[in-house]
This record gives C-alpha cells, structure tokens and sequence, in this order.
C-alpha cells in the first residue's frame, strides 16, 4: 500500500485510516516495539499499549509529516523507538487522541521536534 493513500485516508476518513495503517505497519511497529523491551522485562501488555501508542503518536503527529523527509514506517520506526526509551526510562505521560468517534488513551508523548 503506498504512504500517498494511508494519508488521503488518514485525512478524510481517519478512523479507516488508523485501521489500514494498523493493518500495513502492525507487524513492524510490533518487531521494533517488541526487540527492545520483549525481554522478559516487561509483560505482553506493556509491549501491546506501546505499539498501539505509536499509532496514536503518528496519528496527533500527522500535520507535521512531510513525506519528503521519509517514509511513514520509517517515521512510524522513529516514534517506536522514542516510546521504548520513555518506557524503559519510567517517563512516559498519559493523554488522550480522539479519532473519528473512538478515543485512544496514550502514554506516552512525541514532540513535535523529535522528528
């Protein structure tokens, strides 16, 4: 699926969108997500709210994508590996991303200038 296609959808229908996302980049966000902290340290749950966070984090993000810079897995890479450091560092914060009619609770932040 292209990146140009994730992001009209992203756009005009995002709860669509998170879904097709899901459904291309789940498997990638889950190997980075699950590589740094799958090591016995922390349980299936904390490695399932991480990657799902990534997806919230790309998500309030979005406007500032420019897919001049890169790709949407590399991007969505880069925000994986940010979650892991908070999460290992006990840092990560809680709020919340309302898509569509669903809100997701998150824990963990990206700033804008991280990318």
């Amino acid at each position: 699926m292209r990146d140009g296609y994730l992001l009209k959808k992203l756009n005009s229908d995002p709860e669509n969108g998170i879904a097709l996302l899901i459904k291309e980049y789940g498997g990638l966000v889950y190997s980075v997500v699950n590589g740094r902290l799958g090591s016995g340290e922390f349980c299936s749950e904390d490695i399932e709210n991480c990657v799902s966070d990534v997806f919230s984090e790309f998500y309030m993000a979005l406007p500032s994508y420019s897919p001049d810079k890169g790709s949407i897995s590399g991007y969505l890479c880069v925000i994986a590996r940010h979650n892991v450091l908070q999460e290992r560092s006990g840092s990560a914060t809680t709020s919340l991303v309302v898509i569509g009619s669903r809100s997701l609770a998150t824990h963990s932040t990206v700033a804008k200038n991280d990318f």
